[in-house]
C-alpha cells in the first residue's frame, strides 16, 4: 500500500513543515526586538554568574527564577508582534505556568525513559562486539 493509498502524503507533510518554518520566520521578523532583549538579558545575567559568582547557587536559583518570568514576557511580546491574541484576549502567568507543567512533565518522562532504555539497550548489546 502507497503512502498516499493510506491517507497520508509526504507532500503534505513538507507543505505542512514549511508552512511551520515560514511562520517561525515571520514571527521571528516581527518580534526581533523582544527576541534580541531576552537573549542579551539572560546571556549577561549568567555570563555574569558564570565569570564572577559562580559558587553562589542561590543567585543562580534567582535567575533562574527571572528568566523564567522573562520567558513569559517574551511569550507574552512575541504573540502581541506576531498577532496571534485573539480579539485582544490576555493568559495570564498562571496559565503560562501550568501549560509549562502539562508540557514540561511528560517531555522529562520521555526523555529519562528513552535515555534508560537506551542504556540498558546498550548494555545488553555490547557483548555482540565480542562475538
Amino acid at each position: 500500500m502507497s503512502v498516499e493509498q493510506a491517507g497520508g502524503s509526504d507532500f503534505g507533510t513538507r507543505k505542512a513543515f514549511r508552512y511551520l518554518v515560514s511562520e517561525q520566520l515571520r514571527l521571528a521578523k516581527a518580534g526581533w526586538r523582544w527576541l534580541l532583549a531576552y537573549m542579551v538579558i539572560v546571556t549577561g545575567a549568567y555570563w555574569y554568574l558564570d565569570v564572577y559568582l559562580w559558587d553562589n547557587s542561590g543567585l543562580y536559583a534567582l535567575c533562574n527564577l527571572i528568566t523564567w518570568g522573562l520567558g513569559y514576557v517574551l511569550f507574552v511580546g512575541l504573540l502581541q508582534a506576531g498577532d496571534y491574541r485573539a480579539h485582544g484576549e490576555y493568559s495570564g502567568i498562571g496559565t503560562y505556568f501550568v501549560l509549562g507543567i502539562v508540557i514540561g512533565i511528560p517531555v522529562a518522562v520521555g526523555l529519562v525513559l528513552l535515555i534508560l532504555l537506551g542504556v540498558y539497550l546498550l548494555m545488553r548489546w555490547l557483548p555482540a562486539y565480542a562475538r
